[in-house]
């Protein structure tokens, strides 16, 4: 019989072992699911910011073609009405309503152009701020880890 309980109580000291890692993996590997969330978070918001960022420019070059093309149109009228009128393209009033209508889409390129960085700038905002919201959590998941890890065993 002294053989057998030699055998048997490494085994059962083995099984409470097991017992005492099985009480602590359990809680970080629900964690490390969380964690793991937070990285995949992450980056899919990353993507998604690259994403926005794309039809953004999109949107702007969309914009500044059509502005282009407004602006030769109106170019364009303005040089066939002056010459319809006898009115030379050196004429100082023509020079001056063509310097106008440059001026109004150079206006529109800039108001164009403001709304295309601060659009970019409130996705890069959004991002950092998802971020910071994601390493908020990760630093509460760490904590709570280790508040668990304490009170489990000690």
């Amino acid at each position: 019989m002294g053989s057998l309980s030699s055998v048997i109580t490494p085994v059962l000291n083995a099984g409470t072992a097991l017992s005492s890692v099985a009480r602590f993996a359990t809680p970080l590997l629900k964690s490390g699911n969380k964690e793991r969330s937070l990285v995949v978070s992450n980056a899919q918001a990353q993507q998604d910011a690259a994403f926005r960022k794309q039809q953004n420019l999109l949107t702007y070059n969309n914009a500044e073609t059509d502005r282009l093309q407004r602006l030769r149109r109106a170019l364009s009228t303005q040089q066939a009405k002056a010459g319809g009128q006898g009115i030379g393209n050196d004429g100082g009033s023509n020079n001056a309503v063509l310097q106008g209508i440059n001026e109004v889409s150079d206006i529109s390129r800039q108001e164009n152009q403001s709304a295309f960085n601060q659009s970019n700038n409130s996705i890069d905002q959004s991002l950092s701020q998802q971020r910071q919201i994601n390493l908020l959590q990760r630093q509460q998941l760490q904590h709570s880890k280790a508040l668990s890890f304490l009170t489990d065993n000690f």
